[in-house]
């Protein structure tokens, strides 16, 4: 039996990653700072009406209000230093 190390469980690899965020039943849209869409799970494909090829690069705004609350979140969360 092989020690437990936190540095080698730490984070799930990449390809699992992607599996579960795939999975989601919940829209996931990450955009970059320019607001453009960069990736998207299928349920986000859903609620935008689009395939992530077509969405990649479109501008959020396309799909949301000038006003929306959804850009005051992305703005407060870009704003945030990581540790």
């Amino acid at each position: 039996m092989r020690p437990y190390s936190a540095a080698r469980d730490r984070f799930i690899p990449e390809t699992e990653a992607a599996a579960i965020i795939a999975a989601l039943p919940i829209a996931i849209i990450v955009v970059d700072a320019e607001n453009r869409i960069r990736d998207v799970n299928p349920a986000g494909e859903q609620l935008l009406q689009g395939a992530k090829t077509v969405l990649y690069g479109v501008d959020l705004a396309e799909f949301l209000v000038a006003d929306s609350p959804v850009f005051g979140l992305i703005s407060a969360r870009t704003s945030v230093s990581w540790p």
